[in-house]
């Protein structure tokens, strides 16, 4: 018990420290040069320490080293190298899943996929922030500064524009519209069924039992994931759980927003204070204050738009905060409409279909249900007894 708390507690030690190193990275190299900024700040008179800046981090890497050995400092090294994608593919889903929070499992994977999907836009959406970011914190023209704000305004209106699309869209799951599928699928006479257990692999026994125990554990994990899935499309079904995906995509439309125009509005500041009438010292956290109060048509005393250009931008805010109401209803609408109903019930058709072609297979092949099934796999350990009690946990 204690090895597996200390091991725990060495993990979250270790994603501690590689996080704070990636933040530091990303901030030292598309931001400032943080490192030199705390130097000055804590040794305002040694200048000469600036330049040896690189003893500090051979120090720490070879304190590291020495302390964690050979083998763990390697697999750690590897672990920072991969470090982003280790959390995002992983460590950020598997945390939804074993807490089972589904709403937020599914919206997070539609994300990751639709952005894996759409991979061409999503790196030239990357690149657009990165230029961003770049000339709002490292270079100080006013042609730069315009060229931002260009920039965050194609990028705002292309959000808009998924939006708005995502209204008239049918329900689908991951970018995937389920009926279209579905109609492929039945036109072929083929279902996903029968193409997963038909699905060759490359034999590593000859042995009949064993083949044919291998496909009964194929057809038990076919069904427990089909039985998952019809339960999560049922609680679809009555819209709540969609209402729930949906206002967490807008509450992301929202954040995204206040942080363009709060960009736009710093981007201004730069360009010229004069654009705005200040109290006391800002910040660009003021100007995300000013813009998040802009949208929800406030005001407040510490920044006031004081030029056609900024003023311009202190109006185009609420309106934005309007047209993210307008998906907000059009989303609603889409939702209590028949089409919506019968897209699901659709796909809940389709599950139950599968489900029953799966056991009548058992019951064909093996003379089993699939209770039995389980319980055969389990008494012979097979292979998929793990994942099998990991699906029927969370059904």
């Amino acid at each position: 018990m204690k090895e597996k708390l200390s091991k725990k507690m060495y993990r979250v030690v270790q994603n501690i420290v590689f996080l704070s190193i990636w933040v530091f990275l990303i901030f030292k190299i598309f931001i400032a040069d943080i490192d030199l900024i705390i130097i000055n700040k804590l040794f305002p008179t040694n200048f000469w320490i600036k330049d040896y800046r690189w003893l500090g981090w051979a120090i720490f890497i070879s304190a590291s080293w020495l302390i964690l050995g050979n083998k763990r400092f390697g697999l750690g090294a590897l672990r920072f190298i991969f470090f982003p994608l280790i959390i995002i593919f992983w460590e950020i889903p598997k945390t939804f899943f074993l807490r089972k929070s589904w709403i937020f499992l599914f919206t997070y994977l539609y994300s990751i996929l639709n952005h894996i999907i759409r991979l061409k836009i999503t790196l030239i959406k990357v690149v657009l922030w990165g230029i961003v970011i770049l000339i709002l914190f490292n270079l100080h023209t006013d042609a730069m500064f315009y060229i931002c704000i260009s920039i965050l305004l194609l990028l705002l209106s292309w959000h808009f524009f998924i939006r708005f699309k995502l209204i008239f869209s049918p329900f689908n799951i991951f970018g995937v519209d389920l009926s279209e599928a579905i109609h492929k699928l039945r036109e072929e006479k083929k279902g996903l069924f029968k193409n997963y257990i038909e699905a060759k692999e490359s034999p590593s026994t000859t042995n009949t039992n064993t083949i044919k125990f291998t496909k009964l554990e194929k057809i038990v994990v076919a069904s427990k994931v089909m039985d998952l899935a019809n339960n999560k499309l049922r609680k679809f079904h009555n819209g709540r759980l969609y209402i729930l995906f949906l206002l967490i995509k807008i509450m992301f439309t929202l954040f995204v927003t206040i942080i363009i125009f709060s960009l736009i509005n710093f981007s201004l500041f730069k360009i010229s204070p004069a654009n705005f009438k200040l109290t006391g010292v800002v910040n660009f956290f003021t100007f995300v204050y000013y813009s998040f109060n802009s949208i929800f048509f406030n005001s407040i005393p510490d920044i006031i738009s004081n030029s056609p250009i900024s003023n311009f931008f202190n109006m185009l805010a609420p309106l934005s905060g309007v047209v993210i109401t307008l998906i907000l209803v059009g989303l609603f609408l889409s939702i209590n409409s028949e089409k919506y109903k019968e897209n699901l019930n659709e796909m809940i058709i389709y599950s139950d279909e599968e489900l029953t072609m799966m056991k009548d297979e058992l019951g064909k092949e093996y003379s089993l249900n699939i209770t039995e099934a389980i319980k055969k796999i389990k008494e012979m350990k097979g292979s998929a007894e793990g994942l099998i009690n990991i699906l029927e946990k969370f059904i």
